[in-house]
């Protein structure tokens, strides 16, 4: 029958060898999850600051708009004559009209960007999220790790917990009769054919 220690000592090593690769395991999932979140938060930022680009165009198309509207109506006060006022009003609707144009095809632009900003965060969020599971589990396996490797280290100790204690048999000749010795060395008499120290 093999020794209690060593087969404890097997069963604590490969426990301490399984728990390190799932650790190591866990520790390669985690760097593969961090570069696809810095990916998204550079793409996240980059969206951004085309999102602000796009707010400043709007900004500044909206300050054209209220110029060319005053302007027609100064136009339309200093005019001479209604054909010349007409004419100012009319060059100021359509600028007005192209500048609609622009400022809706910036504000669907913004919409669509604004979504996938939004998705890009919940994206993120969720990254973080298996980030943390699986630094939790990966704590985990290397306490399960270095459990096993204790194990080993003291499987001397937890294999004599095992073993059964031997029994030896001694007989006193000058008396005849057989003692029964405890751990202090005294003993009492028995009239028996035999006598059982533990040690």
């Amino acid at each position: 029958m093999a020794d209690p220690a060593t087969i404890i000592a097997v069963i604590g090593t490969a426990a301490s060898i399984f728990g390190g690769i799932k650790a190591n395991k866990q520790a390669k999932k985690q760097r593969a999850l961090l570069s696809q979140q810095n990916v998204l938060l550079k793409e996240q930022e980059k969206t951004k600051r085309r999102a602000g680009f796009m707010e400043m165009l709007n900004e500044k198309r909206k300050a054209q708009r209220q110029s060319y509207i005053l302007r027609a109506k100064v136009q339309a006060q200093d005019a001479g004559g209604a054909g010349v006022a007409e004419s100012g009003q009319l060059g100021s609707i359509g600028s007005m009209s192209s500048q609609f144009a622009q400022r809706l095809g910036g504000l669907q632009t913004q919409n669509q960007m604004q979504a996938d900003m939004s998705q890009r965060n919940q994206q993120i969020g969720d990254i973080g999220t298996g980030i943390s599971q699986s630094q939790s589990r990966q704590q985990g396996w290397q306490q399960f790790s270095t459990m096993g490797s204790n194990v080993a280290g003291n499987a001397e100790q937890y294999g004599n917990l095992f073993k059964s204690p031997s029994i030896t048999s001694t007989t006193n000749p000058n008396s005849g009769r057989f003692n029964q010795m405890n751990s202090s060395g005294t003993g009492r008499g028995y009239n028996a054919n035999s006598v059982q120290m533990w040690r």
